[in-house]
């Protein structure tokens, strides 16, 4: 789920899915549709306009749900001054890094 990120985050994840390094090969698949996954990874500063599309998207999603925040704006306040990604969606983990 991308809540309005630099898509930095993206071009690690869909680089990870490329042949060189084949994440496909151990089990993750990236599926467009929310009711067809297990685990959704959000990237990008949660602010008050995703709030609801991102709980709907969860919503969606069939039990157990899990929701990792990745990188440095999902999870954290800097650098965009949006609120924290566990305020917005219920099961979230966090990943931080990925400067």
């Amino acid at each position: 789920m991308d809540a309005g990120s630099c898509n930095g985050c993206e071009i690690e994840n869909a680089a990870a899915f490329r042949p060189v390094y084949d994440a496909e090969a151990y089990g993750p698949r990236l599926v467009a549709p929310p009711w067809h996954a297990d685990m959704a990874l959000l990237t990008g500063p949660v602010t008050r306009n995703m709030g609801q599309p991102l709980r709907r998207t969860e919503a969606a999603m069939a039990e157990p749900r899990l929701v990792i925040a990745v990188g440095d704006c999902a999870p954290a306040v800097h650098p965009y001054q949006a609120r924290a990604a566990r305020r917005r969606v219920s099961g979230t983990g966090i990943t931080p890094g990925w400067r």
